[in-house]
């Protein structure tokens, strides 16, 4: 007896509610073709008890719904990887850039003009030595002008300023004078 009780439980309470002729119809419709069901009471207990333990345990996915979220969060993740890779590429760039910038300034260096206890005193301006030039090296020397040092480096004048200012800050022998056209003459110090 205990088994069966544990099976039919004590069903002594009734609930009474009123449908329509064309509810009602459906209702046997439903009853009819399904096949699952052997009464109204069975059909309406089982989907009112499916109704309710689906809202509370069992939440229905909606598998478009969540992949769309995923493919939203996804989306956004790979633009925010892209944004991330541009930043690296452009800082990757700036360092290269400065390694570059830097190697320059080195070269151009070792291609300034020095100037030491050696130079007589006859050449009072740099515009004298630029006479002597024989050779590109030696009037890129002479000159010590950005145009000069481009030329003789292959590169273009903007990134020759660049190497030149940092030839400047790296050396403390390298040294500028300005032309009255504004025109900056750089050369070594070594006096």
């Amino acid at each position: 007896m205990e088994q069966l009780s544990r099976i039919m439980p004590n069903r002594t309470e009734t609930i009474k509610t009123r449908v329509s002729p064309k509810e009602k119809e459906m209702i046997e419709e439903y009853l009819e073709k399904s096949g699952e069901f052997d009464s109204k009471s069975r059909l309406i207990r089982i989907l009112l008890h499916r109704h309710i333990t689906n809202n509370k345990q069992d939440v229905e996915i909606d598998t478009d719904e969540i992949k769309s979220v995923i493919d939203n969060s996804v989306g956004d993740l790979q633009t925010e990887l892209n944004e991330i890779s541009e930043r690296i590429a452009d800082i990757e760039h700036k360092v290269r850039n400065s390694e570059d910038i830097s190697e320059l300034a080195n070269d151009i260096y070792n291609q300034m003009l020095v100037l030491d206890d050696s130079i007589d005193e006859e050449f009072e301006t740099i515009q004298d030595f630029e006479k002597l030039a024989s050779t590109p090296e030696e009037e890129a020397a002479f000159t010590g002008s950005a145009k000069a040092f481009a030329d003789l480096n292959g590169v273009n004048e903007n990134t020759t300023r660049r190497a030149l200012s940092r030839a400047n800050d790296m050396f403390p022998d390298v040294k500028f004078v300005t032309e009255r056209n504004g025109m900056r003459r750089y050369y070594r110090d070594e006096r």
